[in-house]
């Protein structure tokens, strides 16, 4: 299917909407339940049942699978900010006594959150230059790196990664690569 006729389709089910072409919004956090035994029941199914409205929203939810079906992936996670997304990859793959490596063109806020929360997680970080020396980047690498983390184009200098080098690398290591 052409990209614009995805874009038309994606998300709209007036039937689901009341007739509507788009799917209302959703705002809030705070649902409402006839009794806490209800709460109780809701919380505790596996399924999709929303009893608070950070685990199910709604409009979160549309959104993401809409990301997802223009994009052929398998599911999507939508956050309220980049901090927050770029934070996901970090405590997922990384633990403590864990090393990664962080091009030095970096997002402030993201170098922020390296620097003063990530470290106290016992995560050892180590900066490269994004452009230089990356014929010899493999020396960069450690017994403990588990995580490379690339920002291309650099924040500030627009720095642009040579990236297949880096993955094919980090590849032949078993290591994961994260890329904004």
């Amino acid at each position: 299917m052409n990209i614009k006729t995805k874009l038309t389709k994606i998300g709209r089910d007036p039937k689901k909407n009341k007739g509507y072409i788009n799917p209302g919004i959703y705002k809030g956090s705070t649902l409402i339940f006839n009794d806490f035994k209800s709460y109780v029941k809701d919380r505790d199914r596996k399924d999709d049942v929303a009893y608070y409205g950070i685990n199910i929203n709604p409009t979160w939810n549309k959104f993401e699978r809409a990301i997802s079906k223009l994009y052929g992936a398998s599911d999507t996670v939508a956050t309220p900010s980049g901090l927050a997304a770029l934070v996901i990859p970090f405590f997922t793959f990384l633990k403590n006594g864990d090393h990664v490596l962080i091009s030095d063109a970096l997002y402030n806020p993201t170098r922020h959150f390296c620097e003063k929360i990530l470290i106290n997680y016992g995560i050892k970080i180590n900066y490269f230059h994004p452009t230089r020396r990356i014929d010899k980047f493999d020396r960069l690498i450690k017994n403990n790196t588990k995580l490379i983390f690339l920002e291309s184009p650099g924040t500030a200098t627009f720095d642009i990664i040579d990236i297949p080098k880096i993955t094919k690398i980090a590849k032949k290591n078993n290591i994961i690569t994260v890329a904004d």
